[in-house]
């Protein structure tokens, strides 16, 4: 892999993970009024653009250390496993059929 492909891939794991954190804070506030204050704000939320920006930093300037990419792995599993569980929560039991993919099968 190449030190430009090592960083465009890095940079664009980084934007994924952010997205994915900036989504599950959007959807934890949406489901907090029905929540009434159980389902607070996540630590991991802040560690996630900290986790991301290490990981490119580190793969950007040494693409063959594995380090980097274990912080940016990380951070996108972590980003994955909180907007999807902020998502099960509005799509399965505050208000189901609000949104798409919900686990209702068709017909």
């Amino acid at each position: 892999m190449t030190n430009r492909l090592a960083a465009h891939l890095a940079w664009s794991l980084w934007t994924l993970a952010l997205c994915l954190a900036v989504a599950q804070v959007v959807l934890q506030i949406s489901n907090q009024p029905v929540l009434h204050g159980v389902d607070r704000l996540h630590p991991e939320v802040v560690a996630i653009p900290g986790f991301a920006t290490m990981g490119a930093v580190l793969t950007t300037r040494r693409p063959r250390n594995p380090i980097g990419w274990v912080f940016l792995a990380v951070a996108l599993g972590t980003a994955v496993e909180g907007f999807a569980l902020q998502y099960a929560i509005r799509a399965l039991a505050i208000a189901p059929g609000s949104l798409p993919w919900d686990g209702s099968w068709p017909g």
